[in-house]
């Protein structure tokens, strides 16, 4: 299996490489074993292209929309990052890789307690990991240069733009469960710039509407 694997890894890696030249991001996809974070009977499936599921109703997401998200944020190592959406840690541990200051956010707790022992037993760093109880963010560590959204809201949460700093950016799905589209906005003084990056499919986000 894990020659399979490697197989499967290699066919992913080339892919990637072939929609970015980042070698920062492209080197961390190589280094983060996707097949252990993931339930054991989709291991097989680990370097496919594709969205898988993982425990109490969650998804790992599809590695050629999390590597345009990453590029998209444009992200330099002292960029202050908020993830929204730890799931399983496979984002998180990517963005590890590539940024000193990383905090993120899981609303539900017996996954987050998981995840967390995973990425420890990986030797990353999980003290900026937090339950959220609902609430968007982490005000206490804001604001971020760059915010990374592993969901699908309605519409541009404010709460999350408050906590953007100037020229900051927040790649975020928007839409309903049928239809979602990836965005990207950059908050400037005259106001925020919206362009829109591709169609994509991601769990609902749930948050409360403070």
């Amino acid at each position: 299996m894990k020659s399979e694997l490697q197989k499967s890894k290699t066919s992913l890696i080339n892919k990637l490489k072939s929609q970015s030249n980042n070698n920062k991001i492209i080197k961390a996809f190589e280094k983060i074993p996707r097949e252990l974070f993931i339930p054991d009977e989709y291991q097989h499936l680990a370097y496919e292209d594709t969205a898988l599921p993982i425990e109490y109703n969650q998804t790992i997401s599809q590695p050629s929309i999390i590597a345009k998200m990453i590029n998209e944020l444009d992200l330099s190592i002292n960029d202050n990052v908020l993830e929204i959406g730890t799931g399983s840690g496979y984002l998180f541990a990517i963005l590890s890789e590539l940024v000193n200051n990383l905090t993120s956010t899981e609303i539900i707790e017996p996954l987050i307690k998981k995840t967390k022992i995973r990425l420890n037993s990986l030797g990353y760093n999980t003290n900026n990991i937090h339950l959220t109880n609902k609430a968007l963010g982490c005000l206490k560590n804001s604001p971020f240069d760059r915010i990374i959204v592993s969901a699908a809201a309605k519409k541009i949460p404010d709460q999350l733009l408050k906590q953007l700093s100037n020229n900051g950016n927040l790649i975020i799905p928007i839409g309903s469960e049928q239809k979602q589209e990836l965005l990207k906005i950059t908050k400037t003084l005259k106001g925020l710039v919206t362009e829109s990056l591709d169609s994509c499919k991601f769990v609902p986000l749930i948050f409360n509407k403070l």
